[in-house]
């Protein structure tokens, strides 16, 4: 005959209580310390935007940093957008800007296999960006510019100053 099972002893409980009780208080530290992590990862964040903007205010505007090339003489056809050399300072000018925005432009086209025009032309964005059209029709700048609802590099915009030739 086989003796009668009674159980854990109530040595063996106690043991399998503290154990319990040691994974709970485990488990506990570990999720307060998930907790403070997320926190600290989440006031890291907010910190980081809040620096982000305030460098982005302090940055130069897009109509001085950047411009567009054009592969047609139209706003939908496929642009390039093109920003200044950072090791260099933006042309102050607008003469200097746009000589710059036709001389990248072309260095654009030529990496990208894109035929060169023959008469680029340059007109003011509505967002004061400088655009550079192929002009493949030999117009004026003018006319292309008047045709596109632009404005030419050197016409005034109200609000804003057009730096100095």
């Amino acid at each position: 005959m086989t003796a009668p099972d009674y159980g854990p002893s109530p040595a063996q409980v106690a043991r399998m209580r503290a154990k319990i009780a040691e994974g709970i208080l485990a488990r506990e530290k570990r999720l307060g310390a998930r907790q403070r992590v997320t926190v600290g990862l989440s006031l890291v964040a907010a910190a980081s935007l809040v620096t982000g903007g305030a460098i982005l205010a302090t940055l130069p505007d897009s109509a001085a940093a950047s411009f567009v090339c054009y592969t047609a003489d139209d706003l939908a056809s496929t642009w390039n957008g093109i920003s200044y050399p950072l090791d260099l300072e933006p042309p102050t000018s607008v003469s200097e800007q746009i000589t710059w925005a036709l001389d990248l432009c072309v260095i654009s086209r030529d990496l990208e296999g894109i035929p060169q025009p023959a008469d680029p032309i340059v007109c003011r964005l509505p967002d004061l960006r400088l655009g550079v059209f192929p002009n493949a029709d030999g117009r004026t700048q003018d006319e292309v510019c008047a045709d596109l609802g632009l404005l030419e590099p050197h016409d005034a915009i109200p609000g804003y100053e057009n730096p100095p030739d």
